[in-house]
């Protein structure tokens, strides 16, 4: 979560980057902050087996969805990277990754 806040600083003070990149940094943010909330569920939800997998695939989809955007925008001053074909997997990750959590803590809501 903390490093989604500097990201966020960075992404709005910054003085070096147009508007357009701006833009594309306080969207990778909230991707950013929401998979935060994911993290947290993990590290407080009851231990099986599935916590590694799911950690794994959040982790990977928070690598490829706001990583690539933070890399693009701030290492390659918003030129093309090769990387950014993966952007549209990272986002297809982080839904199946709250599918997924949601169909795991479905027992907690459902009716009794």
């Amino acid at each position: 979560m903390a490093s989604s806040l500097v990201f966020q600083a960075i992404g709005f003070h910054s003085s070096k980057l147009q508007a357009n990149q701006q833009q594309a940094m306080l969207r990778a943010v909230n991707v950013h902050q929401l998979a935060s909330l994911g993290f947290i569920l993990l590290a407080f939800s009851k231990k099986s087996s599935m916590n590694s997998l799911h950690f794994g695939l959040l982790s990977v989809a928070t690598a490829l969805f706001p990583g690539v955007i933070y890399y693009k925008n701030l290492v390659k001053d918003g030129q093309p990277v090769s990387l950014s074909r993966f952007v549209p997997t990272g986002g297809m990750l982080h839904m199946v990754f709250w599918v997924l959590l949601a169909l795991r803590f479905k027992s907690f809501v459902g009716p009794k």
